[in-house]
């Protein structure tokens, strides 16, 4: 067991967890695979990487003169012999030589790095398995010391702590067996699947020496793209096992698995998905709530997506903000359909069928932007206009990144907003959001003293007080205080907490000078973020698309226009577009955003879909024909 630290302070991370299998081969290779990880961990991601060893103990053995062996199982399976005379040239292949080589990674590359064996210190313990039973020159044999077994359990809160003090974490066979008291070895791959199970990982990859599964185990281009959990594979060798692995982990309810290749992240893969009999118009949405990306954490959805559209017609790239940037058309109007890609934090469980998808951002929003997608590879573009979709970062956290990146390089005549509306409503504007630190400091005194009050106490009065100047303001608004912190010094204490108003589109401006002077001795008041709320008239031809569309879609279901309550990127672009019109739209029930209990029905997202193609063509001939301005 050994660590390797540099001196580049660490930057905290977000919860999203990468496990990563990779075998020796692809650790002995030119370097790429420990480059690409690192990248991982610098863009704030948790990396756990469980190393194979084929190469390195076939090395440890020829330099100490020994044989491999392998025992051939009824199944038809090969597996290595290893009694304790060769685990001890296991232990010792892995320790010198995928050690070693981590260590001179982590110093080549300046990252700090966690390498052990998983069954050290009882990091992974296991059940040893029982006496195989093999073949031989035709004959069959028991064999009862071969020290290999099943994973039992891992110590999930220590292996939590090293995430979060290193760069990268290294972990490799053998594990180890308590009533044995002793190392048992256990297939890499199945490792790192029930790692990636129970420490509940974002993201599982295997990465091996072809380009994912191949159709054609000669034909280096036939990757299988898609594997469903039902999908019977004519694999075998050590590609039977990784399958395993994948679908191991899926049936447990890991949900963004893939093979890659050749021994890198970036190249060829397959991937593994939940969901049975989903139809090929909901398959693109089914994957990417297969896939996570959480805030933060979107560019493994955005480059899947991108690589998806590759060879269309679409322009597609990811600009700097990381957000997923499509296009059809070169004309002088452009239409701009922005969803986002990130979600929430948590994982649960995504399934689907026929009917209905579940999971992380089905309708917050991925369904937006699946169907926006959708549009624009169908829908034929005429020369005087253009079409963008963009798939912004970071909209379900307070930074905005990718809003505030299309705000100001991306201009556009109207924009539709991908959010979850309903299929039979738009939203014409939203609440804007308001967030408000308030610290309060005071000198330490007995609560028993009179007329004491702790800091708490005066938080809270600043609460109170800015209410007051809220309400002055925006009689609509709504406020809700979303976490408080308290702490003691030596000679003083103090209580921070944080206060989200919600600002309606009709609230006076000039708010924030009497709410920041609140602040004196003792109290500071610091304004986190501030968006107004924003409402878009319906006097454009965009509002008039979206009603002719419902009149052609829905001639039953008259157009609804609601204002919602929440803040999207609509607000964000409104700061600075002027008479820009805004609408959101898409399937999906709000309710259920941000919730365990997202759901979304087939049935809405292609009735939505059809709703939305109509607004685009009706919008694109209405500007064609200059039956409208175009601003509000």
């Amino acid at each position: 067991m050994w660590s390797a630290t540099t001196q580049r302070s660490r930057v905290a991370v977000m919860d999203n967890l990468y496990i990563i299998k990779a075998g020796s081969s692809t650790l002995y290779s030119d370097g790429g695979f420990f480059r690409e990880v690192l990248e991982i961990s610098r863009k704030g991601g948790k990396v756990l990487v469980v190393c194979g060893g084929a190469k390195a103990i076939d090395k440890e053995y020829q330099h100490q003169g020994e044989q491999v062996e392998y025992l051939s199982l009824a199944n038809g399976d090969q597996v290595r012999y290893c009694n304790a005379r060769h685990m001890s040239l296991i232990l010792r292949a892995y320790n010198k030589r995928i050690g070693g080589l981590i260590k001179l990674a982590a110093q080549a590359l300046g990252f700090s790095a966690y390498y052990q064996a998983a069954g050290d210190n009882q990091l992974v313990c296991g059940t040893l398995g029982k006496p195989l039973k093999v073949s031989a020159n035709g004959r069959s044999r028991i064999v009862r010391d071969s020290l290999y077994g099943t994973f039992s359990h891992a110590k999930c809160e220590v292996l939590r702590t090293l995430l979060n003090s290193y760069d990268i974490v290294f972990l490799s066979p053998p594990i180890w067996e308590n009533d044995a008291q002793q190392y048992i070895n256990i297939d890499a791959d199945m490792l790192a699947a029930h790692l990636a199970v129970q420490l509940q990982a974002n993201h599982l990859r295997f990465v091996t020496g072809t380009a994912g599964i191949l159709r054609d185990i000669n034909d280096p281009a036939s990757t299988l793209q898609d594997v469903y959990a039902q999908d019977a594979l004519p694999v075998a060798g050590r590609m039977k096992q990784k399958v395993r692995a994948c679908k191991l982990a899926l049936a447990q309810g890991v949900a963004d698995i893939a093979i890659n290749g050749p021994h890198t992240l970036c190249g060829a893969a397959s991937w593994f998905w939940r969901g049975a009999d989903v139809s090929k118009p909901m398959r693109l949405l089914n994957m990417m709530v297969n896939i996570s990306s959480i805030s933060g954490d979107e560019s493994v959805l955005a480059q899947f997506i991108a690589r998806r559209l590759a060879g269309t017609e679409i322009n597609t790239s990811i600009d700097l903000a990381g957000n997923l940037v499509l296009s059809k058309g070169h004309g002088p109007h452009t239409l701009l359909m922005l969803g986002h890609l990130d979600t929430v934090p948590g994982l649960w469980q995504a399934d689907a069928n026929a009917e209905l998808i579940r999971g992380r951002g089905c309708v917050d929003a991925k369904g937006c932007l699946a169907n926006f997608i959708d549009v624009l590879q169908h829908i034929e573009v005429p020369p005087h206009a253009r079409l963008m979709v963009i798939g912004a970062t970071e909209e379900e956290v307070s930074s905005s990144k990718g809003a505030y990146y299309v705000r100001d390089h991306y201009p556009a005549d109207a924009v539709i907003i991908g959010e979850p509306s309903g299929v039979t409503q738009v939203a014409m504007g939203y609440y804007g959001l308001l967030k408000i630190s308030v610290t309060v400091r005071k000198s330490m005194e007995h609560t028993a003293a009179r007329d004491a009050k702790t800091s708490i106490e005066h938080a809270y009065e600043q609460v109170s007080s800015l209410r007051a100047i809220m309400n002055d303001f925006d009689n609509n608004n709504l406020s809700n205080i979303i976490s408080i912190n308290h702490r003691h010094a030596l000679a003083y204490e103090e209580s921070q907490l944080i206060i989200n108003f919600r600002v309606s589109p009709e609230a006076r401006t000039g708010y924030i000078a009497p709410l920041v002077a609140l602040g004196g001795e003792g109290v500071c008041i610091e304004i986190l973020r501030s968006t107004p709320g924003h409402k878009s008239s319906r006097a454009n031809p965009l509002y008039r698309a979206f009603n002719q569309a419902f009149n052609n879609v829905l001639p039953d279901t008259p157009l609804r226009a609601v204002v919602k309550k929440g803040t999207c990127d609509m607000n964000t672009l409104a700061t600075t577009w002027r008479n820009v019109p805004f609408i959101a739209y898409g399937p999906g029930d709000s309710a259920l955003d941000h919730t365990d209990k997202e759901v979304i029905h087939t049935q809405d997202v292609l009735l939505a879909r059809r709703v939305l193609k109509e607004t685009v063509s009706n919008w694109m001939q209405r500007v064609q024909e200059g039956k409208n301005d175009l601003a509000e």
